[in-house]
């Protein structure tokens, strides 16, 4: 999803604010690349919200990465999903973010 963004939006060209600061902060205190960006990842895609999310909630890393914003990255989790588990959007939500570990870590 978030290379389609990448395509499709301008503003998803450009690396999460405070990602790379963070994976940063991870590496320097002897973490493994891959380990830092699953660890991460993990911990941003517990704090999303399964409902759609508000700009203005923390947890949602979903609005914090330039782009279209939570709610349209809401709505294709659920359409991935279907029917099924409500608690698959986080599934969704950390190969996202795994993404932008990825672009923030070739940014910086």
């Amino acid at each position: 999803a978030r290379v389609v963004e990448a395509e499709l939006f301008e503003p998803a060209r450009s690396p999460a604010p405070g990602l790379a600061d963070t994976l940063g902060e991870r590496l320097a205190a002897g973490a493994e690349r891959q380990a830092a960006v699953e660890a991460v990842a993990r911990e941003l895609a517990a704090q999303e919200p399964l409902e759609r999310p508000d700009p203005s909630d923390a947890g949602a890393v979903t609005w914090r990465v330039p782009g279209p914003g939570g709610h349209v990255r809401h709505y294709v989790a659920r359409r991935l999903i279907g029917p099924g588990d409500p608690g698959l959007k986080r599934d969704f939500v950390y190969g996202f973010v795994v993404r932008c570990c990825e672009e923030a870590l070739r940014s910086s």
